[in-house]
């Protein structure tokens, strides 16, 4: 394993622990949720061409 600097061990702890916390979130995810099916039913009104 290669050494890596204190900055960059700071910034993974940091970003694990942002998406931990995240995850845990519950509003976080249903807000989500809403806007990425608004997003595909908005794509899907324009076209047939994307079905997903």
């Amino acid at each position: 394993m290669p050494h890596l600097s204190p900055m960059l061990w700071i910034y993974m702890m940091i970003l694990i622990w942002s998406s931990i916390y995240l995850l845990n979130t519950q509003t976080w995810w249903n807000s989500t949720k809403k806007v990425y099916i608004t997003n595909n039913t908005n794509k899907s009104k324009k076209s047939n061409t994307w079905n997903w």
